[in-house]
This record gives structure tokens, C-alpha cells and sequence, in this order.
């Protein structure tokens, strides 16, 4: 039977007849298509009341097609605003992003947290800190928060009809309806018109979004490129949930308007790392919050006049020099120590450690790498519990991550990885982890050239469990012959080394592949001391014919003598501590 639907606009009045819908959403709809606007800007009144829940079936609603609903025609759909709000309190009009299973109604909300503003959930039934988010891999509970919510002009609830994804056994009828939630086909890009809601502290943006949570409710909480998922506060953890669906701006409607109480989001620090696997995977140029590469004819200005990239030399040990210093991307640990960085004429290539996910090194070492010459890597590492996760998805793929790690150092101009895998990957698993150290360094050689490198640092035994050797052992030796050498770890003992040179050499005279870690802050049981005292370490590495990887050497600016001192000071002192390790006089006695 057709439903009479009775249109008021401009003071003027129509009668007009559609069929019979089950929703107030499909009834808005139509409503919409017959007058020619889009549905945001339609609202429907029966028996006085406003309809608000765009999700409720008619005939739960009493509606006939004996009756009459009246369908305002607005000029100007609704408007979106952060209303503050405390205490357990939920404003009017707030917009909903999901449902408990219990059909308790979940709001979008978010809250300040560490420099940050972070999309969730709220509910008066939460109690008195009623929004929940996800944050640090718990459920932060917060009683001061902003609530999204549509309104008119004149301040009263606009309806929103738009049904949410149905979750669960929960009859005919769902919560209230929400903004358009539109499926996120990719960790890559998000839908066309995703709400921004938020941003971390370094400025990267936020959007509203929704799951499933593993109560069969749905759940508010927030996405980013980059993110495999929807991320939300759930039972005191944070979880991340697919299939996601991100809250869209519908035809209409503007984006919300910010509180007075929100600050301004802060300006956005481009980071030249990638904080998760799932980062790394769908990295593309455009990933939000990354520094963009150089435009290949920048790179190619750059590189003018600059000498060629050399190899590691064959026929000697070589020596590397892996920065780690203030947890890197920092002044003091790029411009400061590269100022005053006296031990140039002593290394054969440098990595750019950092406990960040990926590590990409910052332009100003590849620069000064490359003026002279010299290689310069960047760094993967997974480290705890978090990594174990990391590996399984880094591994599902081998090929893929091989390919983007490549392309990474391809684009940003720099010459290869240390592969630093200290969480457990498992027998399954190490066949793929052999296949992306072989493939990683196939497609580095092909990219970059000849001197392109990958290393791998001593932390797995051959079953894939984190086990350090110190040395190059039957334990670690398919990851050495995947690659182009062995970082060792730092507590090996004189006759470590001298089995790592045999164990080498029986490997096909590959001795100075072998790189004998040595930590200049001397953390552990080890045959040498702090600073200075590495150099017994560089004499014995240098005496059973192996390579040097010396870890943190910026030990000379952060502990030794060059401690609170710049400029041309500070590199004298620097000069002084790569002349008391010795490392030019073992390593390069030419340039001695």
C-alpha cells in the first residue's frame, strides 16, 4: 500500500505518494530522490515527534499506510560540532558510531591524550569516565571528553538516517543511525570523505571508524592509512578490528565544527620512519606524516658530482659504524653528532639504528655518506612480545616486504638494511625469513648497485628462536649465507672469535663478512670496557681477521669527553676517541 507523505517548504505544501518502506533511513531516502536532495537535508516528523533513528522499522514505529508522516525539506543540512562533555554526560544530537551487544547505544567521541586527540567511544551506561579508547594497548578510560553531534541552526538534534552495518543476532532494528560508515578496502587509503576526528601527537591525522568487536556489537574508535584496521578500547585492551569502517561526510554536510575547547591541531612533523609492518607494506609516496622521497630528478641533481658509491672493499676486514644515539631524529643525534663526527677515514659504510620500526636514515648522513663515497643502510627491527606479531605479518609475505624495503631505500637514496630480528619467529617461519633475506638482497643489488647491503644481526638460532651466538655458529649460519653478513652479538669471548673466523673461512673465505659487534657503552658481560676500552676489542677483531661493527660510538658526545661540548671543540675530542679505539691503525694502516 503507498504511504501519503505530506512536504513542507518555504511555507508551501505538497502531497506526494511513495511506497511503503521498512526503515526510516529507506523512507528518508526516497523522500530525498523525489524531491532532488540529498537525504541529509530531509526531516521526518510523526504525531509531533522528530524521527531520529533512521535504523527503526516503521511498523515498530506504528506507521501505516493509513498514516501521515511529514517530511521537512531543509535549505541546509545539519551541522557537526565536538560538543565538550564530562561526567558520563552525553549531549543531544550526538551522533552514533555502533551498538554493545546489549543494544546499549555507543557514541563517537574522543579524548586528549599525550599531546594527542583520540577517536572512541562513549556511553552514559560506561559510568562517570564514560568514553573508552584505545591508546598504548589498553582501554583508557577518560571522564572529560567531546562527543560528536549533529544539530540545526537552532541547536536541536538532527536526525541522521543512515543505518549502521548490522552486527550480530540483534532482531530488526539496530541503534540509532549514524554518518554513512563506508568500508576501508585498503590500509593504504581511506574512503572519499572520511571524517578527520583526531591526530596524534606528531600532527599524523585520525578518522572515526568502526568494527566488530568479539561481542558482536559494533564499536566506535579510529583509522589511518597505514593502520590494518579499526582501533578501539574493548573489555580494558586495544584491539584492532576488521573488517573497519570509516564514518563518511555525506552530500550536505560539512566537516565538524571544532569546540573552543580543542586546541588547534599541532603542525605535522614529518617522520622519515615507519612505526609497524603494516606501515611498511602498504607504504606508498603519499602515506601521511612520511617524509616525501626526493623527486627522482632531485636525487639526481644530489647525486651530480658526488663520487661513486663504493662497495665494501674485498680482500681486508671492513668496519662499521652503526649510529644509535638518543633514540635517532633527533638534533643531538643527526645535525649535533654529525658535526663533530672525526672517524670518517675509519669506517667502510654506516647504519642508522633506531628501535623504530623502520628506519630510514635521515637525509643529511646519507648525504655525508655519500660525499664520500661510502654506503649508508637503514634499519628493520622487531623487538618482545609486539614483534613476535610483527614477524608473522612482516613473513606472511616475504616477497611483498623484500619489495617495499628495496623500493624504500631505492626512493630515498640510500644502500641497503641491517635486518634486526630479536623476537621469535618460529620453525614455521624461518624458511620465509631466509626467503626475504635472499630476495631483500637479489632486489637491493638490482636497485641500488653493487654497493648494496644487507645485513643480518646475530639474534635467532636455526629453529627461529631469539638465541644469541656471538659469533658466527651452525646456529646462525643459514641467515649468513642468505645475506651479505653477520652483525654478531657483543658477548663473545676470544675463542668465539677464533671459531667465527674458522667457521668462515670453510664457508668460502667469507671471514670479513663476519662483523664482530662491539657496544662501546660495554652493556654485559664482556672482555672489554666502555669508550676507550673497546679497543682491546678492535685489536682482538682485527687479529683473528674478522670484520668490526662498532654500536654506538656517539658514546663520545653522550658520556665521553665531548660531553656538553660543539662545534670544532667537540670535534677535536671525537678525533681523540676514534684515535684511542685505534680502529683506523688496525683497520686502515694505509691511511694511518
Amino acid at each position: 500500500m503507498p504511504l501519503l507523505i505530506r512536504s513542507l517548504r518555504n511555507s508551501t505544501r505538497s502531497d506526494f505518494e511513495l511506497p511503503l518502506a521498512d526503515t526510516v533511513s529507506q523512507l528518508a531516502e526516497s523522500v530525498a530522490q523525489h524531491a532532488g536532495l540529498p537525504s541529509a537535508m530531509v526531516r521526518l516528523v510523526f504525531r509531533g515527534s522528530q524521527l531520529l533513528d533512521g535504523s527503526a522499522l516503521l511498523r515498530d514505529l506504528g506507521i501505516t499506510a493509513r498514516h501521515f508522516v511529514v517530511a521537512l525539506l531543509e535549505e541546509k543540512g545539519p551541522t557537526l560540532g565536538w560538543i565538550g562533555s564530562s561526567d558520563g554526560r552525553v549531549p543531544s544530537g550526538a551522533i552514533s558510531g555502533g551498538a554493545e551487544a546489549s543494544g546499549t547505544v555507543l557514541y563517537v567521541a574522543r579524548a586528549h591524550l599525550s599531546g594527542g586527540v583520540h577517536p572512541g567511544k562513549a556511553a552514559s551506561e560506561l559510568g562517570r569516565e564514560a568514553c573508552r579508547v584505545g591508546y598504548g594497548g589498553g582501554e583508557v578510560a577518560c571522564a572529560t571528553y567531546e562527543v560528536l553531534c549533529a544539530r540545526d541552526k537552532r541547536g536541536r538534534p538532527w536526525p541522521s538516517y543512515y543505518a549502521l552495518p548490522r552486527r550480530g543476532q540483534q532482531g530488526g532494528r539496530q541503534a540509532h543511525s549514524a554518518l554513512p560508515l563506508c568500508a576501508v578496502r585498503s590500509a593504504a587509503a581511506l574512503p572519499d570523505g572520511a571524517l578527520a576526528a583526531g591526530w596524534e601527537a606528531d600532527g599524523t591525522q585520525l578518522y572515526a571508524a568502526s568494527a566488530a568487536d568479539p561481542s558482536s556489537g559494533l564499536c566506535p574508535g579510529k583509522t589511518r592509512p597505514g593502520f590494518d584496521g579499526c582501533n578501539v578500547g574493548f573489555g580494558g585492551r586495544e584491539l584492532t578490528l576488521a573488517p573497519c569502517f570509516a564514518l563518511c561526510l555525506p552530500p550536505g554536510v560539512g566537516p565538524p565544527r571544532e569546540s573552543s575547547r580543542a586546541p588547534p591541531p599541532p603542525p605535522v612533523r614529518l617522520r622519515r620512519h615507519l612505526d609497524s609492518c603494516a606501515e611498511l607494506l602498504s607504504w606508498h609516496e603519499g602515506l601521511v606524516g612520511i617524509e616525501p622521497p626526493p623527486s627522482p630528478a632531485a636525487a639526481a641533481v644530489a647525486a651530480a658530482g658526488a663520487p661513486p658509491i663504493r662497495p665494501l672493499p674485498k680482500g681486508r676486514p671492513r668496519v662499521l659504524h652503526c649510529h644509535d644515539m638518543q633514540g635517532g631524529y633527533c638534533a643531538g643525534a643527526d645535525e649535533g653528532y654529525l658535526e663533530c663526527f672525526a672517524g670518517w677515514d675509519a669506517i667502510d659504510a654506516l647504519i642508522y639504528f633506531s628501535h623504530k620500526r623502520v628506519a630510514l636514515p635521515p637525509a643529511c648522513w646519507v648525504e655525508a655518506c655519500h660525499a664520500r663515497g661510502l654506503p649508508c643502510l637503514g634499519t628493520l627491527i622487531t623487538e618482545g612480545a609486539a614483534g613476535a606479531l610483527e614477524n608473522a605479518l612482516l613473513l606472511a609475505t616475504p616477497e611483498l616486504a623484500a619489495e617495499k624495503l628495496s623500493e624504500l631505500a631505492a626512493r630515498y637514496g640510500f644502500d641497503g638494511w641491517l635486518v634486526n630480528i630479536e623476537a621469535d619467529v618460529g620453525p614455521a617461519q624461518v624458511p620465509a625469513l631466509l626467503e626475504l633475506l635472499q630476495l631483500l638482497t637479489i632486489c637491493c643489488r638490482g636497485r641500488l648497485g653493487e654497493q648494496s647491503l644487507v645485513i643480518f644481526y646475530d639474534s635467532l638460532t636455526a629453529d627461529g628462536r631469539v638465541g644469541y651466538q656471538n659469533g658466527l655458529t651452525e646456529q646462525n649460519r643459514q641467515y649468513f649465507d642468505a645475506c651479505d653478513g653477520l652483525f654478531t652479538n657483543y658477548w663473545w669471548r676470544e675463542h668465539t672469535l677464533r671459531a667465527s673466523a674458522e667457521s668462515a673461512r670453510r664457508a668460502g673465505e667469507r671471514a670479513h663478512d663476519v662483523f664482530v659487534g662491539v657496544d662501546v657503552f660495554a652493556r654485559g658481560d664482556l672482555t672489554y670496557t666502555a669508550g676507550p676500552g673497546c679497543a682491546t676489542a678492535v685489536r682482538l677483531a682485527r687479529e683473528h681477521g674478522l670484520s668490526l661493527a662498532l654500536f654506538a660510538p656517539g658514546w663520545s658526545l653522550e658520556c665521553g669527553e665531548a660531553r656538553g661540548r660543539t662545534g670544532e671543540e667537540a670535534r677535536r675530542c671525537d678525533a681523540r676517541f676514534w684515535e684511542a679505539l685505534g680502529v683506523k691503525r688496525c683497520f686502515r694502516p694505509e691511511h694511518g
